[in-house]
């Protein structure tokens, strides 16, 4: 048996051997559309789908187990038009221009259609406008070919939302490490318990909540201005995003440093590296070990050394050996006032 009947059976056996492509149009029928804005006919659904649905099996098997429970309580699919769905009062995403893969996303719905509704809530004060949970991605992606959007509606509270919201992302594992430190940030910020966090991002157990703490700190640590200009970085998890934290350790950099991070973001080749290569930048650029300061050594005529000249970027330091000079020091330190006035009348002759 071909690895591909394999998971064609996985797939009708979830729906009482019901095929992916019959359940897609019994959903598709079924389903009460609201008043379009658009007249465009439904575009054609193609073998295409089957293919699309295996690049990502397991993905397509967790939306169709939550579609299966959704329709078995009695919800319908319901066709909307784009413009009347509104983000999540939570971003668990940083921004599609971003992802590199989204143009893909998107010709793989124009080819194959919207093969999972995504989830919505009603606003209160927007009659015929809804609140996604969860479905980000298909969302815009809809909205860029300008097609309706398949969508399930559902009365949920902001915990409710949330929970649905993480939970979906991260049995798809499509967001990143530092887009869940994101996204338990922001809940954090609305005042979301550490609990609920946990419960958003799948997480259970004695560690949950010491590992949302550790989220929320990491985020604290860095300016947000620059975790979205680095932008999701998915190679890149807990390790490397630590360590970046520690390096940068926000208030207390050098002005040098700064400098250095400032000329990176700012520089044309920014713009053109994946977001893993940027984190990398950085980390290498909080490395680089502190120039050593410049010093010069002086003799005396029996060649030892007497003077030590030692140069920074914000002092010079004499340091004289006693031992070796016999009260130059003191002479020199008598000296220093006729020193600085010859000095400064040089400077004015320049002038």
């Amino acid at each position: 048996m071909t690895k591909s009947s394999d998971r064609k059976k996985r797939m009708q056996s979830m729906f009482g051997n019901v095929s992916p492509e019959t359940l897609a149009k019994q959903a598709s029928d079924s389903g009460e559309e609201t008043p379009r804005t658009n007249d465009a006919p439904s575009r054609p659904r193609s073998s295409g789908s089957v293919r699309a649905m295996s690049d990502s099996l397991s993905a397509i098997e967790a939306e169709n187990e939550e579609l299966r429970r959704s329709l078995s309580d009695g919800e319908r699919v319901v066709d909307i038009d784009p413009s009347n769905i509104h983000a999540s009062f939570v971003r668990d995403r940083m921004d599609i221009g971003n992802d590199p893969q989204f143009p893909n996303f998107v010709a793989s719905i124009e080819e194959s259609g919207q093969q999972v509704p995504v989830l919505v809530r009603p606003m209160k004060d927007r009659v015929g406008h809804y609140q996604l949970a969860y479905g980000h991605r298909r969302w815009q992606a809809c909205r860029h070919l300008g097609q309706p959007v398949k969508a399930i509606v559902r009365e949920l509270s902001d915990e409710d939302l949330v929970i649905a919201q993480g939970r979906e992302n991260t049995e798809r594992k499509d967001l990143s490490f530092i887009e869940q430190a994101l996204f338990a940030h922001s809940l954090k910020e609305r005042g979301f318990t550490r609990k609920t966090i946990a419960q958003s991002l799948g997480r259970d157990g004695g560690s949950a909540l010491p590992y949302i703490s550790m989220l929320t700190a990491l985020v604290d640590a860095l300016p947000s201005d620059l975790l979205h200009r680095i932008g999701p970085a998915p190679k890149s998890g807990r390790p490397r995003w630590e360590r970046f934290a520690e390096l940068y350790r926000k208030g207390a950099l050098s002005a040098q440093k700064a400098s250095s991070i400032d000329d990176l973001v700012e520089s044309s080749d920014w713009v053109s590296m994946d977001s893993d290569v940027r984190l990398t930048r950085l980390i290498g650029v909080l490395e680089t070990k502190k120039a050593q300061p410049a010093s010069r050594e002086i003799k005396n005529d029996a060649g030892k050394n007497v003077i030590k000249v030692t140069k920074t970027a914000k002092a010079t330091q004499i340091s004289i050996d006693q031992s070796a000079s016999d009260g130059f020091s003191d002479w020199l330190v008598e000296q220093l006032p006729e020193l600085l006035r010859a000095y400064s009348g040089k400077q004015e002759t320049k002038r």
